[in-house]
C-alpha cells in the first residue's frame, strides 16, 4: 500500500494552463469535452513559483513512510515544513489538489483478474451507454474515446475481480444492461510498468530522490 495525493484533474494540465489560458478558461471549458468531472472545474489561478512546482513534483509519487512525510518532502525541495503545509493549503483552496489517499496495491488483496472492456456506441447511445456503465461500483475508469479505422470501440471501461469468472459475469451483465452488442474484452497479462504522473519533472533539481517506479507484476 502506498500513500500520496489525488491532484484534481486540471491539474494535468497545469503547465500548459499557466502558460497559454486566460482566467476566463474555467467558464468557458464544457464538461461535457471529457476532461471535467461531474463536480469539477478548473483552477481559475494556475501560475505556480518555482517551489510550488517543487512540492507538485514531489505529491505526484508516494508520500514517503515516515512519521513527518511533509517534514521530508520539504526537505527535498529546500523548503521548510510550515512552507510547504502553508503551500499545500494553498493548493486546496485553488482547487489544485483533491485529497490525499492510500492507493492499494490490488493484486496483493486478491484482485488478480482485471481487463479492459471496450465497446461501441453510436452517438445517441454512448452518453446514457456511459451513464449506466459508470454507475456500476466495479468499474474504476470509464472514458469516451475517439474510434480508428479497424478499431470502432469508442467507450472503455477497466474491472477488477478476484477470479476470472467473476470478471467474465460482471461483463456479461455490463453488456446486458446497455444493451451492447459490439464490444471486447482485453485481459490483462502481465503489468510491464504502473506508475503515478509526475508533473514538473524540471522542477526535480540536483540531490532530490525521486520515488521507485512500481516492480512488474502479473495483472494489472
Amino acid at each position: 500500500m502506498s500513500f500520496g495525493c489525488k491532484l484534481a484533474s486540471p491539474a494535468r494540465s497545469l503547465e500548459r494552463q499557466a502558460q497559454s489560458r486566460g482566467p476566463s478558461a474555467g467558464r468557458q471549458r464544457r464538461r461535457g469535452d471529457g476532461f471535467l468531472g461531474k463536480n469539477e472545474t478548473l483552477p481559475e489561478n494556475c501560475e505556480l513559483s518555482p517551489a510550488e512546482k517543487a512540492l507538485v513534483h514531489a505529491l505526484s509519487g508516494d508520500l514517503p513512510l515516515c512519521p513527518r512525510p511533509f517534514a521530508e518532502i520539504a526537505r527535498r525541495i529546500g523548503v521548510s515544513e510550515e512552507e510547504a503545509l502553508a503551500m499545500l493549503r494553498g493548493f486546496g483552496e485553488r482547487g489544485l489538489i483533491r485529497r490525499f489517499g492510500a492507493v492499494l496495491v490490488h493484486q496483493r488483496s486478491g484482485f488478480m483478474a482485471n481487463a479492459m472492456l471496450v465497446w461501441r456506441f453510436g452517438e445517441r447511445e454512448i452518453a446514457e451507454a456511459g451513464a449506466r456503465l459508470a454507475a456500476l461500483p466495479y468499474v474504476t475508469h470509464c472514458y469516451k474515446r475517439a474510434a480508428a479505422p479497424g478499431w470502432p470501440y469508442n467507450l472503455y471501461t477497466m474491472i477488477h475481480a478476484g477470479s476470472r469468472d467473476e470478471l467474465l459475469g460482471m461483463a456479461a451483465e455490463m453488456a446486458r444492461l446497455t444493451g451492447a452488442e459490439e464490444w471486447a474484452m482485453l485481459e490483462s497479462v502481465r503489468e510491464l510498468k504502473k506508475d503515478s504522473i509526475r508533473y514538473f519533472p524540471e522542477a526535480a533539481g540536483d540531490g532530490r530522490q525521486e520515488l521507485e517506479v512500481s516492480p512488474v507484476s502479473d495483472g494489472a
